[in-house]
């Protein structure tokens, strides 16, 4: 008796291709494949290679393979993603960086300073004060004694000057920061996206008050980036995370400072 013929064949044979689009990682293309003993192990090395995600159910008598990737696949192009972040969080700045204190310039504040410097000395002294210091040390009554103290009721400066008196070196300041990230294959060969803000985050950071000196001469407020960073990551992706901080810089030390992350 004849022995049966059997056709088909042992080549590996794709049997599904499914995609879905992730706005943060672009195509997610998954494929299935299918063979007549274990004959996936050139596929599945090619997929380890080439940074894709798979699974490899090897068997001698029918094995399946399928592979995952957020880069190019068949029928599919490589497809770079942006997305943004703005983070918000406090920290504490010397009073005398406040804009009150900028407001009052560097003469009046170094006369708050010795003022308080004075005052100080006079209490630790007390009776037993030296008398080359006569005429030097001072009282609080005499800085603020209406009409001849140097420091009158509602003034900017006789706000300062109590404040620091009782204790107050700080004040609170909101800080913030944006981050935006391109998420790319790892072999991305196509135009990199920009990262200008989309309408919704540039109306949000657009909104941020002004909470810091922006005089435009000494101090102005802004954007300022700080630095790029790139992360690998898994299934075939790489990350470029790009930073920028909001506050009030020297125009004459940054010549980087910007209305919008740029």
């Amino acid at each position: 008796m004849p022995s049966p013929k059997v056709t088909g064949t042992l080549q590996p044979v794709r049997t599904k291709l499914s995609t879905r689009f992730d706005p943060a990682k672009g195509y997610v293309v998954a494929q299935e494949w299918e063979s007549a003993g274990d004959n996936l192990g050139g596929l599945a090395l090619q997929a380890a290679n080439t940074g894709m995600d798979y699974t490899h159910d090897a068997n001698a008598r029918k094995s399946r393979l399928v592979m995952t990737t957020t880069g190019a696949a068949p029928g599919f192009p490589e497809k770079a993603t942006s997305t943004w972040q703005l983070y918000t969080n406090d920290y504490q700045k010397d009073i005398r960086e406040s804009p009150a204190a900028i407001g009052l310039g560097p003469v009046l504040m170094s006369k708050i300073d010795a003022a308080i410097q004075m005052i100080k000395l006079t209490a630790e002294q007390g009776a037993d004060a030296d008398p080359l210091l006569d005429g030097l040390a001072q009282t609080y009554t005499d800085f603020t004694t209406d009409g001849t103290g140097l420091f009158q009721a509602g003034t900017t400066e006789r706000k300062i000057f109590d404040l620091i008196l009782h204790g107050v070196t700080s004040y609170e300041v909101i800080f913030y920061s944006a981050r935006a990230t391109i998420s790319l294959p790892f072999l991305f060969s196509g135009d990199i996206p920009g990262v200008s803000p989309d309408s919704l985050m540039a109306d949000l950071i657009g909104d941020i008050d002004v909470n810091g000196p922006n005089d435009l001469t000494l101090f102005k407020w802004g954007w300022r980036r700080l630095g790029t960073s790139r992360t690998f990551s898994g299934n075939n992706r790489t990350e470029i995370n790009i930073e920028w901080r909001l506050g009030s810089w020297p125009p004459v030390l940054y010549s980087d400072i910007t209305d919008l992350p740029e």
